[in-house]
């Protein structure tokens, strides 16, 4: 039996329908069932905001822990994640969920570059599954993925996730769609609402670092900077940073691509004494000082464009 019949040519894909199990029983086509597709839409607004993330976890070993990013932002449950080990660019497996399909009207799930995870697919459907079942525990409904059976039919999949995407897209209104719909961007977009709304700008320095990698952001310029004792070499690594527009404040003149000082002075204290807000601010500041292109400078160049591409 034939089980997956794509629109191309793709070794590394696999078709998967989306079912809802309520009470150990199927949902059948005649039930009302809108009310529990909703729920597996609200995980997917959940993981987005953070509010309850989806867990991927290797079924087989139960060790092995995936992050994931959102490459799109959800429209009504229709989205595209990215999952994988993230330790170099191409190290990912990518997921289409389509809830509300505008050709099929079959929820489904396409699974691409799944031997980034493992060479079965299912592996990587059950990693999903769980993870779905993980943020709906307590809410009686429960996700089973199950291999489609085409029958020789040809899932034109890319032009119905776009056209469906669309669809839901505009049904929504755009909810969460913040350039683009990335999630670094739909992070920012809070930060710029919270300061707008509380009058005040933030004295911590994950406010103001956009790449979804802050921490190890904030690792980098912590054991770049431990050694100096020069204000200039001392604001060099955050200036370049400034250049790669990791930093943003936002300003009643829009967007500016800086650290405050009393952000980066609370974040690593034991350079207070070295650096005055006054250096920092020239030194720092991508509209004035320029630094010279020297071995050192180019060897933070290319530690933090390694960073960005994790």
């Amino acid at each position: 039996m034939k089980t997956l019949n794509l629109d191309e040519e793709w070794e590394d894909g696999a078709l998967y329908k989306i079912i809802l199990v309520q009470q150990e029983l199927p949902i059948f086509e005649d039930y009302d069932y809108s009310a529990q597709w909703e729920l597996i839409e609200k995980t997917l607004e959940m993981d987005m905001n953070k509010e309850k993330l989806f867990n991927f976890v290797h079924p087989k070993n139960g060790k092995k822990v995936y992050k994931r990013r959102h490459t799109r932002c959800p429209a009504n449950g229709n989205t595209e994640i990215v999952v994988g080990t993230m330790e170099k660019p191409l190290d990912f497996a990518r997921a289409i969920i389509v809830i509300h399909s505008h050709m099929y009207k079959v929820p489904y799930i396409v699974l691409e570059r799944y031997r980034h995870i493992s060479s079965n697919p299912d592996v990587m459907a059950k990693m999903i599954e769980r993870a779905f079942n993980w943020v709906l525990e307590g809410s009686g409904v429960k996700v089973i993925l199950e291999r489609w059976d085409t029958k020789g039919e040809i899932i034109q999949y890319h032009r119905d996730f776009a056209r469906s995407w669309d669809i839901e897209l505009n049904k929504c209104n755009g909810k969460y769609l913040v350039k683009l719909g990335y999630e670094d961007a739909l992070e920012v977009h809070k930060h710029k609402e919270a300061e707008i709304k509380n009058g005040r700008k933030s004295d911590d320095i994950m406010d103001y670092i956009v790449h979804p990698n802050k921490e190890a952001i904030a690792e980098f310029i912590r054991q770049t900077i431990k050694v100096l004792k020069s204000a200039k070499e001392i604001a060099r690594p955050i200036r370049l940073l400034c250049e790669y527009k990791v930093f943003v404040e936002y300003t009643p003149d829009g967007e500016q691509y800086r650290l405050p000082y009393k952000a980066f002075i609370k974040a690593f204290p034991e350079v207070k004494g070295l650096i005055t807000m006054k250096r920092y601010n020239d030194w720092t500041n991508i509209l004035r000082t320029s630094y010279e292109d020297n071995a050192r400078h180019n060897n933070l160049k290319a530690q933090i464009e390694n960073i960005l591409s994790l």
